[in-house]
């Protein structure tokens, strides 16, 4: 079925020739003619992790580009393949393509499902608009690399480790080896074919199995950028930063034989970067620095664009255009007018106002409650914890304070209830209530968690542990009515590393451990829309 699916819906029969003449529509109309052989072939070569060398013998066509071409900039090189080959290489994309959500990153969106390259762009864009208009102390710069000839560079033990990395095993990645490393070329220039050629290294354009190995190669940069990003040294622009960003580069261009064009890089600093830092940052990088976004070589958002705002009649619609000159006494009328409107809108605001009291609520005999909530000093930063476990008595049984080096919020969020959860699992309660104010964590329980999630591991830990034997449920609640544990959170922020379990609360949080005793009632306040 995968053979015949390769064959008849992946493969235009136009694009491939086949020596002696023979094209893939021939082997599609006469399907049940070759059919036995074919899938003899194709399984073969997986079964014994081989096929005849002559099956890897790719023709490159020169198209002009220009009606009368004068070099060699002027030609499009196309690649014209064996069809026998091709339907090998679609088998083996076939299994790829199952198995690359789970591989790569959500970000590569070209290559997860339902994902497009468009969303990257817009987010490319996103980001460039943020580095414009950005204010503050901490300033921040982007880096567009131009790779030379990045296909035609790979290495091939550098694709093997890559793959047998991800997982893959056995006739798999010599499979796909094979169609890497034994391909072999002749160019057609004036109707005639020239002297076989072999490549050393690199991956052959508009292959099909070529963007997933990329991909995968290129996932090796994203990890080595993730490590420093872990470890807190992915941060604001500084004398520093390039250095760090420069040796990832360095390091992966070393494994895979990568090679960066720096006079086709450019670097685009934010508006709150002093001329000497941004030419500091430039000198670093070898980039030359942009001030023009124009310059840049992103896809434009015109044809975007258009796409948008022709929704409806087809029409764009221009607002705010009027090129009316306003008086002194209209300005006057004009401040009135807002300023009526402002108090009638604070009014309304006022009267939709709506609270609650949020307060300790009582557990059942022989439950514990644990509470947990986190901090952390910034967006990427120090990631503090806190939790306390207490009976229904309210008495303390134990609470406990987690310091990590650096972090992301998501990621403090998971580790803090699994360094919850395991403190209470190894005293022995059996039956805990969890309380929370993070609506992620809740989420994360109730619904199933996407393999490619960078957090996937964490995530399944704790949710083995819920489900371990034990009486065990984790509920939203309210900051107001986790203020204990958001005591502690904030207690440990700027304390040394590690963890540190309590047996009695410390001295800074007993005002709050006596409110929650005294059944103090805590208001919480919502703005109703309607």
């Amino acid at each position: 079925m995968e053979i015949w699916i390769s064959f008849f819906n992946n493969i235009n029969c136009n694009f491939f020739l086949q020596t002696h003449i023979r094209s893939a529509i021939l082997f599609q109309n006469q399907w049940s003619v070759c059919k036995k052989d074919l899938v003899h072939l194709v399984v073969g070569s997986f079964k014994y992790r081989s096929f005849p060398i002559k099956l890897n013998e790719t023709y490159i066509a020169l198209v002009p580009k220009i009606p009368s071409p004068r070099d060699m900039t002027h030609l499009r090189f196309i690649s014209l393949y064996n069809t026998t080959y091709k339907i090998i290489s679609k088998v083996i994309v076939h299994w790829l393509s199952s198995l690359m959500p789970d591989l790569i990153i959500p970000s590569q969106v070209a290559f997860v499902p339902g994902g497009q390259i468009q969303d990257n762009i817009i987010v490319a864009q996103e980001v460039l608009h943020k580095l414009k208009i950005i204010k503050g102390k901490k300033g921040y710069f982007s880096w567009k690399i131009d790779i030379v000839k990045a296909y035609d560079r790979l290495q091939w033990s550098f694709i093997r480790n890559v793959i047998v990395e991800v997982g893959l095993k056995g006739s798999l990645v010599d499979s796909i080896m094979l169609c890497v490393s034994t391909v072999h070329y002749k160019t057609v220039l004036n109707g005639e074919l020239t002297d076989s050629f072999t490549p050393m290294c690199g991956i052959t354009q508009r292959e099909p199995l070529s963007p997933y190995l990329f991909v995968l190669c290129m996932e090796k940069l994203s990890h080595l950028v993730n490590q420093k990003v872990n470890v807190g040294l992915w941060k604001q622009a500084s004398v520093s930063q390039p250095e760090i960003m420069k040796e990832c580069l360095d390091l992966f261009c070393n494994l895979s034989w990568q090679q960066v064009s720096f006079s086709k890089s450019h670097i685009f600093c934010s508006r709150n970067i002093n001329e000497i830092l941004a030419k500091s940052v430039s000198t670093v990088c070898g980039s030359l620095l942009i001030k023009n976004l124009e310059l840049l070589a992103f896809m434009r958002m015109e044809g975007i664009v258009v796409q948008i705002s022709a929704f409806g009649d087809g029409l764009k619609v221009e607002i705010f255009q009027l090129s009316l000159s306003m008086k002194g006494n209209q300005r006057v009328w004009c401040n009135r007018l807002c300023k009526d409107l402002l108090e009638a809108n604070l009014n309304e605001i006022s009267r939709n106002v709506k609270s609650f009291s949020v307060a300790w609520v009582p557990l059942g005999e022989g439950f514990v409650k644990l509470n947990v909530d986190r901090g952390c000093i910034g967006d990427v930063g120090t990631i503090s914890t806190g939790g306390m476990v207490r009976d229904h008595l309210r008495s303390w049984l134990g609470g406990f304070i987690l310091n990590k080096r650096i972090g992301t919020v998501i990621e403090t969020e998971l580790w803090w209830l699994f360094e919850g959860l395991y403190m209470v699992w190894r005293r022995g309660f059996c039956k805990v209530i969890v309380k929370t104010d993070s609506m992620s964590i809740v989420h994360f329980i109730e619904k199933d968690t996407n393999h490619n999630h960078p957090m996937f591991s964490l995530i399944q830990c704790w949710k083995r542990l819920i489900v371990a034997y034990w009486n065990c449920s984790v509920k939203h609640v309210y900051r107001e009515g986790d203020m204990v544990a958001d005591g502690l959170a904030k207690l440990r922020c700027y304390m040394e590393f590690g963890v540190l379990f309590s047996e009695e609360p410390p001295p800074a949080i007993l005002d709050i451990v006596d409110n929650d005793a005294r059944d103090l009632i805590l208001f919480r306040f919502f703005l109703f829309l309607g």
